[in-house]
């Protein structure tokens, strides 16, 4: 006995609503690591300073300014998360500092967000 064409398509229909269950259940426990989201985090943070497309990142005199978000999480996250991060910097701890940072002025009116100067934002390497 052989199935009609209505038979197999809500045979197929289910199995396809299985199959995203499990999926769902499969990626659920994939999101941003705690490094990618400081990078996203501070990236989004420098760019809401600015008041160009610029994102600007300062510390200790120094001021790291990226063209836009793109470039800023290009470095941040995508160079700095490279291999899941520095085992040194505790990456949660660093983000509740940062989440908490200030736009300052750097000179001439441009803003920067004020990167964390502590230790549990510091790399080792």
């Amino acid at each position: 006995m052989s199935l009609g064409y209505a038979d197999r398509m809500r045979g197929i229909r289910g199995l396809g609503a299985v199959l995203c269950l499990l999926a769902s259940f499969a990626f659920a426990g994939c999101g941003e690591s705690d490094c990618e989201k400081l990078g996203n985090t501070l990236c989004e943070m420098a760019c809401a300073c600015s008041s160009t497309d610029e994102c600007r990142i300062a510390q200790g005199g120094l001021t790291l300014s990226f063209d836009n978000g793109s470039d800023c999480k290009s470095f941040w996250v995508g160079l700095g998360c490279m291999g899941g991060g520095d085992d040194s910097v505790d990456y949660a701890a660093c983000l509740s500092l940062v989440e908490n940072a200030q736009c300052v002025d750097t000179g001439g009116g441009e803003m920067a967000i004020e990167f964390p100067d502590d230790a549990v934002c510091e790399s080792s390497n």
